[in-house]
C-alpha cells in the first residue's frame, strides 16, 4: 500500500460507519464517513479516495443513484453495503458499476478482503484509471509480435508454395525481398 490510502464510507447509519471505519483503519487505511447521498456523491467525485463503501438506502439520494452519478463522471471503485440483498438488487447494482456488493449483515474482515480485491485490481487509484498499464501494454506488445510472426510465417510459406521448393534460385536473399514486398504491399 502507498501511504495511507483514503476510504469514503457512504452509510446513514452511524455505528456501522464508526464500525467500517475501525476495521479499516486496523488495516491501514484512512476513513472519512458521511451520512447522505448528496453529500456523498460530492466527496466521492472530488478524487480523494480510492474506494468508496456505498449503502443503498440513504436520505436524499438513494444509493443507486449516488452510483449512477459517479459513474457518470469516475471510475472510482464502489463497494455497495446494504441490507437489500435479493438478487434483483444485487444485479442491478452489479449492472450500475459496482464492484463489489455485499449484503448487511456481514463479516468487516469480508469488507476488508474485498476492498483490497478491490484496490488490488485498480492499483489504489482514486480516478478508477486502468490497473497497471505497463501489463496491459506488455500484453498488447505480446499479441502484437506473435500477430506479426503468425503474419511472416504465412507470407514464407505462400512463397515457398507460389515459387516451388525444387526451384534452385531460391535463395535467403530473394525469399527476404519477396516477404518485405508481399509485407509492404509492392
Amino acid at each position: 500500500m502507498k501511504g495511507m490510502e483514503r476510504i469514503l464510507v457512504i452509510d446513514d447509519d452511524v455505528e456501522l460507519c464508526q464500525l467500517v471505519g475501525e476495521y479499516l483503519r486496523a488495516e491501514g487505511f484512512t476513513t472519512e464517513c458521511v451520512h447522505d447521498g448528496e453529500s456523498g456523491l460530492k466527496k466521492a467525485t472530488m478524487g480523494e479516495y480510492v474506494l468508496a463503501v456505498l449503502d443503498v438506502m440513504l436520505p436524499g439520494i438513494n444509493g443507486f443513484e449516488v452510483l449512477r452519478r459517479i459513474r457518470a463522471s469516475s471510475r472510482l471503485p464502489v463497494l455497495l453495503l446494504t441490507a437489500r440483498g435479493e438478487d434483483v438488487d444485487r444485479i442491478v447494482g452489479l449492472e450500475i458499476g459496482a464492484d463489489v456488493y455485499l449484503s448487511k449483515p456481514f463479516d468487516p474482515r469480508e469488507l476488508v478482503a474485498r476492498s483490497r480485491a478491490v484496490l488490488r485490481r485498480t492499483h489504489g487509484e482514486g480516478s478508477g484509471s486502468p490497473a497497471a498499464p505497463g501489463v496491459v501494454t506488455f500484453f498488447f506488445f505480446f499479441f502484437y509480435m506473435w500477430f506479426w510472426m503468425a503474419v511472416f510465417v504465412f507470407l514464407v510459406v505462400a512463397c515457398l508454395l507460389a515459387r516451388g521448393f525444387r526451384q534452385r534460385s531460391w535463395t535467403c536473399e530473394a525469399l527476404r525481398t519477396t516477404v518485405i514486398r508481399v509485407a509492404v504491399g509492392v
